[in-house]
């Protein structure tokens, strides 16, 4: 009985006769409905979000397609473009990078230990960091000052003669630096923790 009139299906071979019985029928209706109100309220916000994500994917796509054909954009090109969106969105939809215009929202104080925190594989292990470990003022206000960022495959992140307006550190992944002369290809692969432009920006 307690089971089918949860579910509010009820079978009609036990019924509530008196009063109280009928109240009590009544408590345990509304208590089934209110639990699958909530229940399915859940389970629409979780495919909401998933569909936001789908359909900001899907609007971007249309975008560059529209703009492809406007200027009559190969076919290889075209393909190459809704695949770089599709490889950034997939990537996107795994981090944290929304977070952190909320987090400069925050005191400064708790800005400061936050950032000390997740930075601080980063700061017992990058080379050049540890070469400052005494100016632990320097470190800080070099750490709150970073901000994530991604490098997608294929993609320079910077090029010789470009203006240095920033440097990097690796949290992760793979960089590597490409040196070109007489016609020679070389490649130098930067560990996790390297940090590179940065020899630009401070002589400056």
């Amino acid at each position: 009985w307690s089971l089918t009139t949860l579910t509010t299906i009820g079978y009609g071979d036990i019924s509530a006769e008196t009063e109280p019985e009928l109240v009590f029928s009544l408590f345990i209706m509304l208590l089934g409905a209110t639990i699958y109100s909530l229940i399915t309220a859940s389970a629409i916000q979780i495919i909401k979000k998933t569909d936001v994500f789908k359909e900001k994917l899907k609007a971007d796509i249309n975008i560059i397609t529209k703009f492809g054909k406007d200027n009559d954009f190969d076919s290889g090109l075209l393909q190459r473009a809704i695949s770089n969106l599709r490889v950034r969105h997939h990537i996107n939809a795994k981090t944290a990078e929304n977070a952190w215009p909320v987090l400069e929202k925050l005191n400064p104080d708790i800005q400061k230990d936050i950032m000390m925190f997740v930075n601080k594989d980063m700061i017992e292990s990058c080379p050049f960091l540890l070469k400052f470990r005494e100016h632990k003022r320097f470190i800080t206000e070099l750490v709150c000052l970073s901000r994530p960022g991604m490098a997608y495959p294929g993609e320079f992140i910077l090029n010789q003669g470009d203006q240095a307006t920033h440097f990097y550190m690796m949290r992760r992944g793979v960089v590597s630096m490409v040196f070109t002369q007489y016609r020679d290809l070389k490649l130098t692969p930067l560990a996790i923790h390297d940090v590179f432009g940065h020899e630009i920006i401070l002589v400056t």
